[in-house]
């Protein structure tokens, strides 16, 4: 579904009850929302818009990170068949988020593996997606190999004042990061045909002591998309979105990044 919010609008979609799978149900909004259950076992998701406000909805749908992978895989042919046909088709999810596992891409310098981080877990699940009408597809960083990251103090992006002690990316290697990311993206599609549509720097940057993640604060997140960007356009990939920050509540902590 693709709508500028101009006037009152208001989207129904009935939701089957009963259905687990791997994958993340995830939804983007402007307005309030309510959940109720029908008499038939179904449910419904109401979104509202009021009247003045412009956010775009460009797509409803799911995400599936890297660790969880291996669950899909372990699922037999009708299995995914019947996921793919609830969520894509039944659903109309249009959108697909997915971990770009930095480390497995880019294992050491200079070296990339697209089957390792890409086509092994992921080209199954997003053919099936994309068959079934899926046009939105977003890639979210997550993991960092050691070579690019060390700890250092930087300035606090959460509440309070102050400087913390987190795990960022080296100076000399925020351009192979960022290179690393649009790479990933530049060789999902001359490889596979799969366009991919916006990329974030790093999935909920903003928590800190994320186990294998990169924390980042309001001048780092500044330089990174910058430079991820730059790294973006050099590949022709200029349609390419740049998402940030990706943080891991709707809260104040946007206000501070910017």
């Amino acid at each position: 579904m693709r709508s500028g919010f101009d006037g009152l609008v208001s989207w129904t979609k009935p939701i089957r009850r009963g259905v687990a799978t791997g994958l993340c149900v995830a939804a983007v909004w402007s307005g309030s929302s309510a959940a109720q259950a029908g008499e038939d076992g179904m449910g419904s998701v109401l979104v509202t818009a009021a009247a003045g406000e412009r956010q775009s909805l460009l797509g409803v749908g799911a995400g599936q990170n890297f660790n969880a992978i291996d669950g899909y895989r372990q699922l037999t042919d009708a299995q995914k068949k019947q996921i793919e046909d609830v969520f894509w088709t039944g659903l109309d999810f249009n959108a697909l988020r997915i971990w770009l596992p930095v480390g497995e891409y880019a294992p050491s310098p200079g070296v990339t593996d697209l089957d390792a981080a890409f086509t092994d877990p992921y080209l199954e699940m997003v053919r099936g997606a994309v068959a079934r009408g899926v046009d939105q597809i977003v890639v979210t960083a997550a993991g960092v190999p050691e070579y690019m990251k060390h700890q250092r103090q930087v300035d606090n992006v959460n509440r309070g004042s102050g400087t913390v002690t987190q795990t960022v990316l080296r100076p000399e290697q925020v351009r192979a990061h960022a290179d690393a990311l649009a790479g990933y993206v530049h060789d999902v599609w001359t490889t596979h045909g799969i366009e991919i549509d916006a990329v974030s720097l790093q999935n909920e940057p903003d928590v800190p002591n994320h186990p294998g993640e990169l924390y980042y604060n309001a001048a780092l997140m500044v330089e990174g998309i910058k430079t991820l960007r730059a790294a973006l356009d050099d590949r022709g990939l200029t349609h390419v979105k740049v998402v940030g920050p990706e943080s891991s509540s709707a809260d104040d902590t946007a206000a501070r990044y910017l």
